[in-house]
């Protein structure tokens, strides 16, 4: 190490105090002081060496580097010798060097310090580094002196690159956010006004993805989002954007497709690319995709319009079957508006006392006489009148209202069978629908066995209905949950049978009492062969398993006749009655059957 007294700028000043004395009195009189400060710099010169920040003393106007510590050495790859005949401005990154070339040209004091973020230094093989320096300025004699102390940010410049990315990436596809995307639009819909051009966004949904996630766990769901958007990323050229919005919801930007002529053909290499199954543990999982579609600017000038309008459009092709599309038009908005007036109504029916029962017969042909009864729920609308359940149900199943509407359903069906009973009406087997949300909670059995106990009605009057797509959606599930109800003493009824996609296995495999058979194989079957076979089938079906058989639907005297033919015996219809309130049904009970049978 070189001592830093032997340089004439350190110890300038204590030389000339040396001039003209002998060794003796230079021994006597100054040494002892000469060397303390000898021992101060080599502390201070390892103090230096020890930091772990690079440490530079800059010599002004010229930028020669006068001195330098081991951690400046070690980051930029230099030596000392080496960087001691350098300048400020061959170690720097040139476009960082400008901003700090401006600070020493420009000082005034003699001595302060000013701090400078992200600039990067240049190492030897031309990498850069990026640093935070902190900039003192200090006169000695005549010279001004830069100390230019500088720590490595490479860390925390790599953290904030990462945290950045997160802020605008899907953390599962890397896919960009919806954060990322409506940015992206914004400068999209600048860019379009300014070039007067149009350009199109749509808006993509998984159709069943629930179903996959829920059957197979998370994991699955989560490898087939990242295939899909693999698969999806390949159709995305230049400019266009493709984000995942959340859950299984994706939007693309096409900067330059905006006629439908391009819209269909760039939808139809959607559908074909995610045509072919996508394979996990040895399952094959098969999706389709729901699109909406919104034009700038048309469809919306803003980005919330065009993506909430996209949005909207998505809703409408999903209520289609899958694979669908729907281009955004202004009467979906009153649509929405109309259905979200409704939610907001439905939220206080209860408390208002809104809702009322209607009852339809199920008779035996064969006896004569009704057996027992269906109930309906019905709304008293306080401006639309009165609406049926496929007017209000569905929302009340999006929203959970239906967990508690069903609850005052089945209370209320029971404490009138009840009424009736005590009227001396004979004992009627009492059906009351399920919805999909309904079965799948858990707590459904000890609601059951609640309302049962309250009403004082036996479980054995009582059947509750799912359709075979509920009973489908979780099989586990479903068998363990009608077994619990089994226990109870209520009988189970497939709904809609023939409508949906279970098979004969299942039929075994779900402790279920009967089927109810569609109507839509009714409306027809006095004119339809397939109808006919498929009815004739299914009441065959049933009485080898042993299962009891509602028909519903029935209207003519025809329907009746050829049902009859084929071992049918309940029925329900608009032939022996509509659904009626329960005063009107008391009056009914007191008809003649039969003679509606002639």
């Amino acid at each position: 190490m070189n001592k830093p007294y032997r340089k004439t700028e350190n110890n300038g000043s204590l030389r000339t105090k040396l001039i003209g004395l002998g060794e003796k009195s230079f021994q006597k009189n100054y040494y002892p002081e000469l060397q303390r400060k000898v021992d101060e710099l080599e502390r201070f010169r390892t103090l230096l060496d020890y930091s772990n920040d690079a440490i530079l003393i800059v010599k002004l106007p010229t930028g020669n580097l006068n001195d330098v510590n081991q951690s400046a050495c070690y980051q930029l790859g230099y030596s000392r010798e080496e960087l001691v005949q350098m300048t400020f401005a061959d170690i720097m990154s040139p476009s960082s060097y400008a901003a700090v070339a401006s600070i020493f040209n420009n000082h005034n004091d003699k001595q302060y310090c000013k701090q400078l973020l992200n600039v990067s230094l240049k190492r030897r093989d031309g990498t850069e580094i990026p640093v935070e320096i902190t900039l003192c300025f200090k006169q000695f004699v005549n010279n001004i002196y830069a100390l230019v102390v500088a720590r490595d940010i490479t860390e925390r410049k790599q953290a904030e690159e990462k945290i950045r990315f997160l802020a605008y990436h899907d953390y599962l596809t890397n896919l960009p956010n919806r954060l990322y995307f409506t940015d992206r639009l914004k400068e999209t819909i600048k860019k379009a006004e300014k070039d007067r051009k149009d350009f199109s966004v749509l808006f993509l949904d998984l159709d069943r993805f629930k179903r996959i996630n829920d059957t197979l766990g998370h994991n699955a769901g989560d490898e087939l989002l990242k295939a899909v958007a693999q698969r999806l990323l390949t159709l995305v050229k230049g400019k266009d954007v493709l984000a995942r919005m959340g859950g299984d919801e994706f939007s693309i930007i096409l900067a330059d497709k905006y006629t439908k002529k391009d819209l269909f053909s760039f939808m139809n290499q959607i559908y074909n690319i995610l045509h072919d199954p996508f394979i996990y543990e040895g399952y094959e999982l098969s999706i389709n995709v729901s699109i909406g579609v919104a034009i700038y600017p048309e469809d919306g000038l803003s980005a919330d319009s065009l993506l909430k309008n996209a949005d909207s459009a998505m809703y409408m092709a999903k209520e289609q079957v899958g694979n669908a599309y729907s281009f955004y038009h202004k009467s979906i908005n009153s649509k929405n508006l109309k259905q979200l007036s409704l939610e907001s109504s439905l939220r206080f029916a209860l408390e208002r006392q809104e809702f009322s029962l209607y009852y339809q017969p199920i008779i035996s042909v064969e006896k004569g006489i009704v057996v027992g009864t269906e109930c309906l729920i019905r709304w008293n609308h306080p401006e639309h009148g009165l609406l049926n359940p496929s007017a209000f149900i569905p929302v009340a199943e999006e929203t959970g209202l239906i967990i508690n509407m069903g609850d005052w359903v089945l209370k209320n069906a029971c404490m009138q069978n009840i009424l009736w009973q005590g009227n001396s009406i004979p004992e009627l087997h009492l059906a009351v629908n399920l919805s999909n949300r309904q079965f799948y909670n858990p707590n459904l059995p000890d609601r059951v066995a609640e309302i049962l106990k309250v009403t004082g009605m036996k479980g054995h009057h009582l059947s509750l209905e799912i359709t075979e797509n509920t009973a489908m959606y979780n099989e586990d599930f479903a068998a363990d949950m009608l077994s619990r109800l089994k226990q109870l003493g209520v009988k189970i009824y497939l709904d809609d049978f023939g409508t949906g996609y279970s098979s004969l296995s299942h039929l075994k495999q779900f402790s279920i009492d009967g089927l109810k058979i569609d109507r839509t194989f009714i409306n027809d079957i006095s004119t339809n062969n397939d109808s006919k076979a498929i009815v004739k089938a299914a009441i065959a079906l049933a009485k080898n398993l042993k299962l009891e058989v509602i028909v519903e639907g029935v209207e003519t005297k025809d329907q009746l006749k050829l049902l009859q033919s084929y071992g049918c015996d309940k029925m329900q219809g608009y032939l022996f009655s509509k659904p009626i309130p329960h005063n009107e049904f008391h009056l009914f009970l007191q008809k003649d059957i039969k003679g509606l049978l002639k």
